[in-house]
């Protein structure tokens, strides 16, 4: 992530807590990351160097002034002026872990070798809040190469309790036995 995009979000997600707006800009990044994901129109026109910035500044207008929170709004003119309309959807990256942050929210990936059964993923997420003292945003799925057990990342920390990696262990300790 550029510490460009990471400036821009810093001082959009903070304005929004001096306003009480979180929420709203919440709202707002949460489209605006559905949009850049789904729209490849609207991605390309974020990421076109040669539009002029009027014609960036009419469409921007057009599209989120009667829908967006003022904060909002202001950033992506301010992102025009200053030529950095193609950082983006970094800024709405970086924005959208910080408002998370602000909130108490974790978000958790867990990779199991099989699906987990509802309880398993409340026993989970309580535990883990229990843990860590914040909110978890649990996401699973399946990779059945784990052959038992499951992964889980945590920001920038993964616990690995899968049968893959335990047997992988085991057989290192014997070969170096």
């Amino acid at each position: 992530m550029s510490t460009v995009a990471k400036r821009y979000a810093v001082a959009w997600v903070s304005s929004a807590g001096e306003t009480s707006s979180l929420d709203a800009v919440e709202s707002d990044a949460d489209r605006l990351a559905d949009l850049l994901e789904t729209s490849g129109d609207f991605a390309s026109f974020v990421q076109h160097p040669l539009i002029p910035p009027e014609a960036q500044t009419r469409s921007l207008e057009a599209l989120f002034k009667s829908s967006c929170h003022k904060l909002t709004m202001n950033l992506l003119l301010l992102l025009v002026r200053r030529e950095r309309l193609a950082d983006l959807p970094g800024i709405v990256d970086q924005a959208r872990e910080l408002i998370r942050e602000a909130k108490g929210i974790l978000p958790v990936d867990v990779v199991s070798a099989e699906p987990f059964l509802k309880r398993q993923e409340e026993a989970l997420s309580k535990k883990l809040a229990e843990r860590t003292g914040k909110t978890i945003e649990l996401t699973t799925r399946v990779d059945e190469s784990l052959l038992g057990g499951f992964r889980l990342r945590m920001g920038d920390r993964v616990e690995d309790y899968s049968l893959s990696t335990k047997l992988e262990t085991f057989k290192q300790n014997v070969l170096n036995a």
